[in-house]
């Protein structure tokens, strides 16, 4: 315990303490007699659940993102080949907040493709369709790692959770008859 003044006050058989000193931020539980390091245990335990709630939830947002870029991608590699099959063809250009340009395509000889970092390359219609495949395969990576490490955590955060109320069970004081 810190040498900071306890505030303790007895609750029936319990007692609500500060927290340990090992975590100073975590939040004061009931001890009913049981020793510091349960509490610091339970807090601990308290603090992991958390923070895996929120890798989780991370995680799910992460895997809706890279789910729309790859129906992005696939939109893409869709609207070049029928494209490249026709002739003349009129499109809508995003230009942004809703504001759309119509042009006429007479013909699809090249296409810029943004490589990132303000890096733009032209390139046929074939090698943008390969580019773009090679882009959805390794977010299709990306994905089935996502959701292998989420499906892990939603596992490791309910045993957390199952053991920190078996932890609390124990805490509880015994019923008085």
């Amino acid at each position: 315990w810190d040498s900071a003044p306890l505030d303790v006050r007895t609750l029936g058989r319990g007692q609500i303490t500060r927290p340990c000193w090992r975590n100073p931020f975590a939040i004061p539980f009931i001890t009913h007699g049981k020793c510091p390091d349960a509490v610091s245990e339970i807090e601990q335990l308290y603090l992991e659940t958390q923070m895996m709630e929120e890798l989780s939830v991370r995680l799910g947002a992460d895997i809706q993102r890279t789910s729309a870029a790859v129906a992005e991608a696939a939109g893409a590699i869709e609207a070049i080949k029928s494209l490249k099959a026709g002739k003349e063809s009129e499109v809508l250009i995003q230009l942004g907040m809703g504001a759309m340009l119509r042009a006429n395509l007479s013909s699809l000889k090249s296409i810029p493709l943004d490589m990132g970092a303000g890096v733009v390359i032209e390139k046929s219609p074939d090698a943008a369709i390969n580019y773009l495949e090679a882009r959805i395969k390794e977010m299709r990576v990306s994905l089935e790692e996502m959701a292998a490490r989420r499906e892990q955590t939603l596992i490791n955060l309910e045993q957390r959770r199952r053991r920190l109320e078996d932890m609390a069970k124990s805490a509880q004081p015994a019923p008085n008859n």
